[in-house]
């Protein structure tokens, strides 16, 4: 069973398209991000965030 990484898909819930994606927003699994690990650091605009998982499989991103 392969999941698609990337792909370009319109979903109403994640607000506004992207730019330069075709048919609207860049999906990337989750699983993709975080590669085996429950935690993944994202640095934004200087600024570092957290990624992790919850026990119950859920995606928390702090500051």
């Amino acid at each position: 069973m392969n999941k698609p990484i990337l792909s370009d898909s319109i979903d109403t819930r994640c607000g506004k398209d992207v730019p330069g994606t075709s048919a609207g927003k860049r999906v990337l699994a989750s699983e993709a991000l975080l590669a085996g690990h429950r935690k993944l650091v994202i640095e934004h605009r200087g600024e570092r965030y957290c990624l992790r998982e919850t026990r119950q499989g859920k995606l928390i991103l702090t500051k």
